[in-house]
């Protein structure tokens, strides 16, 4: 804490002799925030900017609500493709992967439920549409006018699975009246190759065409080979304006991933006889399928075949496709704009990774289609508002294996979701400076599922027996069944397992199948609202208030019982004081707000047992939590070509309520209640992924040589430790660090073009995501952060 105290009083200091020393200047224009965009230049001082957060246009600094902003520039000079890499640039937001999914979380709600047919908690949001599976959210990243992170519910006007907060990427948009380009080529260390480019064609004076595309790929980061990136996508956008008062942009996209994809380190073993927990000897850049790891892996002895388990394989891989096409329909009136945004989306998933220390298969198809209209005044005048309706149909197709030798999950099934909703948020201006705002939002769920879940456990009775399941990929159980020599059904001697094959080769071997059928249909409904208040304190300060809830649907767990079967929604509701303000001629930015969130009826996934007493792996709701702490942020315009900006959060997120039931206790530092069933209590401890201290420091400094000039940027990153693996053991606890970037950049006055060196993660750290504990094999295995990455950037505007 020392050195947190220690570097924020520093900070301070540095701030109040800088603002002496500009107050002191003759004004003069500074430099736009590096991080973000400009909506048009102030006099003097820091640019303004505009965002679309609250479903209208509105300078950022008179948005009230809790948002963080990425600009074009920030995510070009950090090298995101992919939104993992979102981490590093907003303090309040931890991303991880797992396996073929990315998981968000906001000040310590998240995504804690990685069943394929489960949803986010965070929405994630593309040009307007949002993005219904976490597997979906790749391929963005690239010709992006800004990303906005909002913090906190938003249960009206994004409505359900915004829970935590939603993630919005907005893609730059054709220009009418202007024709050029844009395009840069990234090389570096790993074999990086990122090349991005964008061409706006002016068609006419009331047409526009826009056309943009990405090829990023790069090694793995691991040993074996994964963590690797081979991606190429393109964009197009056509925009018409038929008359000034309406406009139609139509726009189509679609991204390829290919490569290995995602991988994992070893975190550390546990003895199979001593139950004593090893840390791994090996770096964080050993992948599982590295031969070191795998000398470890093939020594875990596993009871239940009596035998060391075998080695990974096959080898993992990734050849997934996403596309969409959506529309942009405004028409303005003198009453108010009438927006209207159709969409359909596609993903279709097809990955194998040992990200959990077996290997799994993803095999899913999403298609959604969803319509959203909506109506909003001028904002201006004593009443203000804004009115809409939300459609969104959704059909997925899941065909996933898990297969880890002596056991082999399958989970396969149709989903079909359907959700409507209607909205609206009204502003009372009862004074100048005086603002009354609230939202309502009624939402009606319906998903219904046709599907299975499907269990074979390999039960070896004789010393001898040296094979586990060997199970084809791709095939159906009864296909398998007879590839591996198998017969049945046979009366059980093993119970809770609806049938028993005998192989008639190695009788030792008996192999149980247990099938959860689930056939289930699923209706919600919830009412979210908004409560707020907004002060104009002077001509560049705001203070705001607000009380939202927020509503995530309930799902469907594979488990023979049928009350397991499905869980409920989660709801949050939170507490939110800010202010916003702007000083010294627009060169000191500060913004801060507190807030306290009540988090209900968490959705985590976890091995239990159910009332059949089968086992299984399936999600419940079993947490609460309350989250509270602050978060301030500071830009300052030093001089007119020097930029200081720092972001610090403090959260404090802990159970209030978290407890689930399991047949075999993992090792965990929560409480265990020790019977035929175990009970496992975790209440009164941190959160996951809710480190405690989050910074970023910034600083962006400017040098005229000539007709040039050369633009240093330097960042620097702290994270306190936190808990990244559901048993919340030590060794799932990532340690506290900090990290670093810089880069040095030569282009002219009229920035025409540039020529940039990078390195990011200087201090080659590589934080865990996320941490996985698979019992059957005693393994720990992590997803460790990108190691430290250098190069050359060349980019130009023509």
């Amino acid at each position: 804490m020392k050195i947190i105290h220690t570097l924020t009083a520093t900070l301070a200091l540095v701030l109040a002799g800088q603002a002496q020393r500009a107050h002191a200047q003759q004004a003069a224009s500074t430099p736009a925030d590096p991080g973000t965009p400009a909506a048009g230049n102030t006099s003097t001082g820091i640019a303004d900017i505009v965002v679309t957060a609250q479903r209208r246009s509105e300078n950022l600094q008179r948005a009230a609500v809790a948002v963080s902003v990425l600009g074009a520039d920030s995510l070009l000079r950090a090298n995101v493709t992919q939104s993992s890499q979102l981490t590093a640039l907003v303090p309040a937001l931890q991303v991880s992967t797992s396996g073929a999914t990315n998981l968000f979380y906001l000040r310590g709600v998240g995504t804690f439920a990685v069943n394929a047919f489960s949803d986010p908690a965070i929405a994630f949001n593309y040009d307007g549409v949002y993005v219904g599976r976490p597997s979906a959210t790749t391929g963005v990243f690239y010709d992006v006018e800004r990303v906005e992170v909002l913090k906190g519910p938003q249960g009206t006007l994004y409505g359900r699975n915004a829970t935590g907060g939603a993630i919005n990427i907005l893609p730059a948009k054709p220009v009418i009246g202007e024709t050029g380009g844009n395009a840069s080529v990234t090389v570096g260390n790993y074999g990086t190759v990122n090349l991005q480019g964008a061409v706006n064609l002016s068609l006419s004076n009331s047409a526009a065409l826009r056309v943009s595309g990405i090829y990023a790929k790069h090694n793995g980061y691991l040993s074996d080979g994964a963590n690797d990136e081979d991606g190429k996508g393109g964009r197009i956008q056509l925009l018409v304006k038929p008359a000034a008062s309406l406009s139609v942009k139509i726009g189509a996209d679609y991204y390829h991933a290919g490569g290995k994809g995602g991988g994992a380190a070893l975190v550390a073993t546990i003895d199979p006889f001593t139950r004593a927990l090893s840390p791994s000897p090996l770096g964080r850049d050993v992948g599982l399928f590295d031969p070191r790891a795998q000398a470890i892996l093939t020594g875990q002895y596993n009871f239940q075949v009596k035998r060391n388990l075998g080695p990974l394989s096959p080898s993992s891989y990734q050849d997934s496709t996403f596309w969409g096409v959506n529309a942009d329909i405004n028409w303005t009136t003198d009453a108010g704009t009438l927006t209207f945004v159709p969409a359909y989306r596609r993903a279709q998933v097809n990955a194998r990774n040992g990200v959990t220390s077996f290997i799994s298969d993803f095999n899913e198809d999403t298609k959604q289609t969803s319509v959203e209209l909506r109506f909003a005044s001028p904002n201006t005048g004593m009443f203000r508002y804004l009115l809409g309706g939300y459609y969104y149909k959704e059909n997925s197709t899941i065909r996933d294996g898990f297969l880890q030798q002596a056991l082999a999950n399958f989970l396969t099934g149709d989903l079909s979701t359907r959700s409507a909703a209607v909205f609206g948020r009204a502003t009372v201006a009862v004074s100048d400076q005086l603002r009354f705002t609230g939202g309502l939002r009624y939402t009606d769920d319906r998903k219904t599922i046709n599907g299975a879940g499907d269990l074979l456990v390999d039960v070896c009775l004789a010393p001898a027996c040296t094979n586990g399941l060997l199970l084809g990929y791709g095939r159906s159980v009864a296909d398998m069944a007879t590839n591996m020599g198998l017969i049945g059904p046979l009366p059980s001697p093993v119970p809770a397992f609806g049938s028993i094959y005998v192989s008639p080769t190695a009788p030792g071997n008996i192999v149980g199948r247990n099938v959860a059928p689930i056939n289930a249909v699923q209706s919600n409904s919830k009412l979210t609202y908004r409560l707020g208040v907004e002060y104009d304190a002077g001509p560049r300060s705001l203070l705001y208030a607000s009380f939202e809830t927020g509503y995530r649907g309930g799902g469907f767990s594979f488990a023979a019982d049928k009350s397991k079967q499905l869980y409920r929604p989660e709801t949050i509701s939170a507490f939110t004081i800010g202010f916003k303000n702007r000083f010294m001629d627009n060169r000191l930015q500060l913004n801060a707000e507190v807030f306290y969130w009540r988090y209900k009826d968490q959705q985590v996934a976890h091995l239990g047992v159910d009332s059949t007493g089968s086992s299984a792996f399936f999600t419940e709701n079993i947490g609460n939590s309350r989250n509270f702490g602050g978060e301030i942020e500071v830009q300052f315009a030093a001089s007119p070509r020097t930029l200081l900006s720092a972001n610090i959060q403090y959260l404090d997120a802990e159970y209030t309520q978290f407890s689930y039931t399991t047949p075999t206790p993992p090792p965990t530092r929560c409480k265990v209640m020790a019977g035929a069933v175990s009970t496992v209590d975790c209440s009164g401890l941190q959160a996951l992924r809710a480190p405690r201290w989050t910074m970023n420091f910034g600083l962006r400094h400017t040098v005229p040589v000539g007709g040039y000039k050369v633009v240093f940027d330097g960042t620097a990153r702290y994270q306190s430790s936190t808990y990244v693996g559901f048993e919340l053991l030590d060794a799932e606890r990532q340690l506290g660090y900090w990290s670093g970037s810089a880069s040095l950049a030569f282009m002219p006055k009229s920035e025409a073009w540039s020529l940039s060196a990078f390195v990011n993660n200087i201090g080659d750290q590589r934080p865990w995501g996320d941490i996985i504990y698979n019992g059957n094999a005693g393994i720990l295995a992590g997803s460790p952060g990108a190691p430290r990455l250098f190069g050359l950037r060349a980019s130009g505007k023509f």
